[in-house]
């Protein structure tokens, strides 16, 4: 026996037997095809949603829907959302320095903005010990420091700068030619151990060259005996020859501290010491 149905795709009418019935909706093969398509559509309609954190559209587990989950497209997009929530940060923040108040959210830069207003708003300047931090956000000591140079950098929006000088502007608040440290040690960023030069007087304070041999600033052996020399102006000076290169230094220092002042590195340096920046 054989009953009339209306197919669900095309609309029209065919004959199928009884025992068929409570499964056959479609006429042909193509219009069961077509439907199976129709029915994967909407359950991904269905199942579509958009990611709280990206704003991007994806198709949610079927999983995620029954545990009342599914509203980040990926797990990092998930744990970005959470380390932008204000309690996150105030909690790594607070958890990395404590003496900090945590300043949430960045602030914008405003037009007409000095350079050392800047600064003094997006970081914390401890000028006894050197210390740079961020005064927002999750990241507490601020800056990385170079393997090959030793200098400690930090980007400040989208230009990377120089801790040293980053806190010589934040304490004088007025924008140095060079910034030279005094002791020659490059990541020793305390007020008292960074000053204000000009090219010349950086020149002054440069520590002994790598390919030094005799240990001493302004010495080198010459034909057995040991030669001082001292650069001034642009120009080589020769101080004499003398037997040690103790008595060569010694030389070499009297006549750096009449020539440089304040500015003069007289001491033994050790070979991993440069030119200040």
């Amino acid at each position: 026996m054989k009953i009339s149905k209306i197919c669900t795709m095309c609309g029209a009418s065919f004959d199928i037997p009884k025992c068929r019935d409570w499964r056959e909706n479609q006429c042909s093969s193509i219009c069961k095809y077509n439907a199976r398509i129709e029915r994967t559509r909407k359950l991904k309609e269905s199942r579509t949603r958009e990611c709280a954190y990206c704003k991007s559209p994806f198709v949610v587990k079927l999983s995620q829907i029954k545990d009342g989950a599914g509203l980040f497209c990926s797990v990092s997009c998930g744990s970005k959302n959470y380390r932008t929530t204000d309690a996150f940060r105030k909690q790594m923040l607070l958890s990395r320095n404590p003496d900090i108040e945590p300043r949430v959210n960045r602030p914008n830069k405003i037009p007409g903005e000095s350079i050392g207003d800047r600064l003094r708003n997006l970081l914390s300047y401890n000028y006894l010990t050197g210390d740079i931090h961020w005064v927002y956000g999750t990241r507490g000591l601020a800056g990385n420091k170079s393997d090959v140079e030793g200098y400690i950098y930090i980007r400040v929006d989208d230009v990377l700068m120089s801790a040293h000088r980053i806190a010589y502007i934040m304490y004088h608040d007025e924008i140095p030619e060079i910034v030279d440290h005094i002791n020659g040690v490059r990541d020793d960023n305390r007020i008292s151990n960074i000053r204000s030069v000009n090219a010349s007087q950086n020149s002054m304070n440069t520590a002994m060259q790598k390919d030094n041999k005799c240990g001493y600033k302004g010495v080198s052996k010459k034909r057995g005996r040991f030669l001082a020399q001292i650069r001034i102006n642009g120009k080589k000076c020769g101080l004499g020859t003398f037997c040690t290169p103790l008595e060569a230094h010694e030389a070499y220092m009297d006549a750096a501290s009449k020539a440089f002042g304040a500015y003069a590195r007289t001491g033994p340096s050790v070979k991993l010491e440069s030119k200040a920046e």
